[in-house]
């Protein structure tokens, strides 16, 4: 029978040992996506609700979850130190769309993607959990492209700095049929040809 000193010895080298191992690398998947609408003013737009068109904007929030980790061994030395683990996206965002589900316009009838005719924004509340109301930052107007790039290379990163729920804000540039239903898919397509898709809840828009 081991003597409770060599037992002592025996837990404390596994410490050390599980403590020298650090994570370095955490890979991230998408969840899902929520499409939500908001007025520049804060309010929450619910089903069947009626605002001017230039009164509310778009947002989607896109959580994501660990999908696995992978483990270097360190240096003793340093076991009790916080890891310097990089964070990388199982899947790259290829493309979004915004998908109009009735008749937008004369142009863009049901079916159609507006996406490429969309103003996208930052919003700024980027590092918050849940989907809390994202204020509408008109100042950082940006292309489609740009907000790819930007969702892409903000999920990559030290572990201090993962982003929980990525997210982000568009309005649509032509102007919709006022005093008919609208609503709207928000689409992410990934470059390994998956897709992530909710729909905004029905509003009008008013003159």
């Amino acid at each position: 029978m081991k003597s409770p000193t060599n037992l002592l010895r025996v837990a404390f080298t596994s410490l050390l040992i599980f403590g020298a191992c650090t994570t370095r690398d955490t890979t991230v998947i998408y969840q899902k996506l929520i499409a939500r609408i908001y007025t520049t003013t804060g309010t929450t737009v619910f089903n069947d609700a009626t605002f001017r068109q230039d009164d509310v904007f778009f947002t989607a929030l896109i959580p994501y979850t660990t999908l696995a980790s992978h483990f270097q061994w360190g240096n003793t030395a340093y076991a009790f130190k916080p890891s310097e683990g990089y964070t990388k996206l199982a899947e790259q965002v290829a493309d979004i769309k915004v998908i109009t589900l009735n008749d937008f316009n004369d142009t863009y009838k049901a079916g159609s993607n507006l996406a490429d005719d969309c103003t996208f924004y930052d919003t700024q509340s980027m590092y918050h959990a849940d989907d809390t109301y994202m204020p509408y930052a008109d100042s950082t107007a940006k292309t489609k492209q740009a907000t790819i790039d930007l969702i892409n290379a903000s999920a990559g990163g030290g572990n201090w700095f993962i982003n929980i729920v990525q997210r982000f804000a568009f309005r649509i540039k032509p102007k919709g049929y006022v005093n008919k239903p609208q609503r709207f898919a928000i689409i992410l397509i990934s470059d390994k040809y998956t897709a992530l898709a909710d729909t905004t809840v029905t509003l009008n828009f008013k003159p």
